[in-house]
C-alpha cells in the first residue's frame, strides 16, 4: 500500500455493521493533511489543495472520523458513513500524513 490511500470495504477491516456504526457515531473527527492527493470521493469529505509548492503537505481532507488505529495504519470513515454503502479509508501512519483528531461527544 502506498502512503496515499487504499479504499477497502468496511467488512474487510474486520468490523461488523453494528459495531462499526457505534464506533462511527462516537469516534473522533479527523482532518488529514497529507503529501499526495488521495482522491477520496466519499460523500461529505472535503479536499483542499495547498498552493505552496514547497509545502511538505499538499492536501487536506476533512469530514472524516477515526474508526481505529492498528498495525501502523489509520482506519478512517467518512462522517456520513452508513453500513449499507460505507467504505473505510486506510492510511499508513508515516511522515507523509499529519492527522488532527478532535473528540466529539
Amino acid at each position: 500500500m502506498t502512503a496515499s490511500a487504499a479504499i477497502a470495504l468496511l467488512a474487510s477491516a474486520g468490523c461488523g455493521g453494528g459495531a462499526a456504526k457505534r464506533l462511527a457515531s462516537t469516534g473522533e473527527s479527523v482532518t488529514s493533511t497529507i503529501a499526495k492527493r488521495m482522491h477520496i470521493e466519499a460523500a461529505g469529505v472535503g479536499e483542499t489543495r495547498f498552493p505552496e509548492p514547497e509545502s511538505a503537505y499538499g492536501f487536506r481532507y476533512d469530514g472524516l472520523k477515526l474508526l481505529f488505529h492498528s498495525g501502523g495504519r489509520y482506519f478512517i470513515i467518512p462522517a456520513s458513513w452508513t453500513p449499507s454503502g460505507g467504505t473505510t479509508i486506510v492510511l499508513r501512519d508515516d511522515d507523509s500524513l499529519r492527522p488532527e483528531f478532535v473528540h466529539s461527544e
